[in-house]
């Protein structure tokens, strides 16, 4: 679920492991920012998975819990990032 990082980034873990991603393991860190929410910056040297979804109590013709956007960001996309 989408509002327990913990849960998704042990998900992601396990897959990376069974998978043999290039770079894993790598230090990982969840952080929910629910709306509306103030812009954070990337850490120097770290990059970002990030997820858009709209929450479970969400009255939208797309759902509620719907994941609207996914994406990811390098450590030089900063201002990408925000």
């Amino acid at each position: 679920m989408l509002t327990e990082p913990d849960v998704l980034i042990a998900d992601f873990s396990a897959a990376a492991d069974q998978l043999g991603i290039d770079g894993w393991p790598c230090r990982l860190r969840g952080e929910l920012l629910p709306a509306p929410h103030r812009q954070t910056g990337l850490q120097p040297g770290f990059g970002a998975v990030y997820a858009f979804a709209l929450s479970t109590r969400a009255t939208s013709a797309a759902g509620a819990g719907m994941v609207l956007k996914v994406g990811k960001v390098g450590p030089s996309s900063d201002a990408r990032f925000r």
